[in-house]
């Protein structure tokens, strides 16, 4: 005889059973959100791939047909022309000879060098600093790039690359200096000595690059190249130049700073946005814009900083522990307990920060009304 027994309905085990079933749905949707998430991150770089290598392959091809030089503008100016020329261009005059201010310079600079040769004089100048009637351009494409898409003032704007044709007119404007110095030979320089300051390049030579291509390009070039601000501007004046670009970026990192401790979270994320822009290996802005976003429950956005500032800093405990709480808060368990799992394993105490901040788990399960799991609790607690 088949019998049936009834049982009783036990409403706890039904439950806790109901629980992990919608917990194996939430973490599957979050799988599958984190899978799309990587998919499109992978598309978007694949496409800035292709631009990239889509825009070098148009300079290349352009320039295949001739012996080119190039020059790259961060910026469309109205003409590609010399400082001197740019200094005594309010001059109104229909007969203006620039050389003849040009030859004056290098008549009295002649007292403060060994050069004798008049090129090499200008050459000296310019390296220098100094007016001189000599535009730059370089034999390498690639580092004419670099020159189109760097400088922080001119992210916003589109740059441009000059392909300059040395035909027989331009040969004799055209020199290598004979005893460059380590930039020049480091940018392959070469001068063009302009007979009226500047030159009007042939909009068929005059390849755009568009301002949000500047940074995949920049990317490409350091990584493939090894054409970066620290290996263009090698000597003294790259340091300056650097020095500066630094203070500029650490005044905007103060200015944030000032901001974020008057709880200004939006003007605290445009000054580190900014010190970034200014210097990009700052790791402690994007640690500091990261905290801002977070104070704004902007947590992905504090991950993703927090995870660029552990790039240029593996030792910044404070990311680790910080892009740890984000992942909490956002109950990224997985997440959560692989950046615990690597903490620990590199020997940080991500205990003593957490209680420092958080006192323990209890307190901060009551405080956010969120349950850890056990595993990761056990991880957080002494």
């Amino acid at each position: 005889m088949n019998t049936t027994q009834e049982t009783e309905f036990d409403y706890q085990t039904y439950m806790k059973e109901g629980a992990r079933e919608l917990s194996g749905i939430n973490r599957g949707t979050k799988a599958r959100e984190k899978r799309r998430e990587a998919a499109k991150a992978r598309l978007s770089q694949n496409g800035q791939l292709s631009r990239v290598l889509e825009k070098i392959q148009e300079i290349a091809e352009k320039s295949a047909d001739g012996d080119y030089i190039y020059r790259g503008e961060p910026e469309h100016y109205e003409k590609v022309s010399s400082s001197l020329y740019r200094e005594h261009s309010d001059i109104d005059a229909e007969h203006f000879d620039i050389e003849i201010i040009q030859n004056e310079i290098i008549e009295a600079a002649k007292r403060y060098t060994s050069e004798t040769d008049d090129f090499e004089i200008l050459t000296e100048l310019q390296h220098y600093g100094g007016a001189t009637n000599l535009i730059d351009f370089t034999t390498d494409f690639h580092i004419a790039l670099f020159f189109a898409c760097d400088g922080s003032d001119f992210l916003d704007k589109d740059g441009r690359i000059i392909l300059l044709q040395k035909n027989e007119q331009r040969k004799k404007q055209v020199r290598s200096p004979q005893n460059p110095r380590n930039r020049v030979i480091t940018q392959k320089s070469i001068f063009v000595r302009p007979l009226y300051g500047f030159i009007k390049p042939d909009s068929d030579h005059v390849i755009n690059i568009p301002k949000d291509l500047k940074k995949p390009l920049l990317n490409h070039l350091s990584k493939y190249h090894g054409i970066s601000t620290e290996t263009i501007y090698n000597d003294l004046h790259g340091f300056i130049k650097n020095q500066n670009m630094h203070h500029k970026a650490y005044r905007k990192f103060t200015k944030g700073l000032i901001s974020q401790k008057s709880k200004d979270y939006e003007n605290a994320i445009s000054h580190y946005t900014e010190a970034i822009k200014l210097n990009p290996k700052l790791a402690r802005a994007y640690l500091n814009r990261g905290t801002a976003y977070s104070e704004k429950d902007e947590f992905k956005h504090a991950i993703a900083d927090y995870s660029e500032a552990i790039k240029r800093n593996p030792q910044l405990a404070v990311a680790y522990f910080n892009r740890i709480i984000c992942r909490l808060y956002l109950q990224d368990w997985q997440e959560a307990k692989s950046d615990l799992t690597t903490t620990r394993d590199m020997g940080i105490d991500i205990i003593t920060l957490f209680c420092n901040a958080c006192v323990n788990v209890k307190a901060f399960e009551k405080k956010n009304g969120i349950k850890l799991p056990e595993d990761i609790a056990a991880m957080l607690t002494p």
